[in-house]
């Protein structure tokens, strides 16, 4: 397939955003796979599109790990506040400054406005 040329612009946008190469090989053929093998969406993909791609795939994991489950009981260590969510991926995240407890550093997730 054409497209299978591009993966290394899709596994630099998931490299980037912290996967492993095995994450980003299976999101990339789902999404191949999206393309129902038809020539015209396989050989009208390009670099931007491919990436454009990715970026989007990886939104939407992002969607599922930090997807909130319940607010913690303890306050978060930065800012102080009550606003600690306990999420998906196990991680406490403050939703007031954007700590993440366990990570010790400040991530917002692109997806949260």
């Amino acid at each position: 397939m054409h497209v299978e040329n591009y993966f290394d612009n899709w596994k630099r946008e998931f490299d980037a955003a912290g996967y492993t190469s095995d994450v980003a090989r299976s999101e990339f053929d789902e999404w191949v796979a999206g393309l129902d093998g038809e020539l015209n969406n396989d050989y009208t993909q390009n670099p931007l599109s491919v990436s454009a791609a990715a970026e989007n795939a990886i939104w939407l994991l992002q969607q599922d790990e930090w997807a909130q489950i319940s607010y913690a009981d303890e306050n978060c260590p930065k800012c102080g506040r009550q606003r600690l969510e306990k999420c998906a991926n196990g991680k406490h995240w403050c939703e007031k400054c954007n700590w993440v407890v366990e990570d010790g550093k400040f991530f917002r997730p692109g997806w949260r406005n």
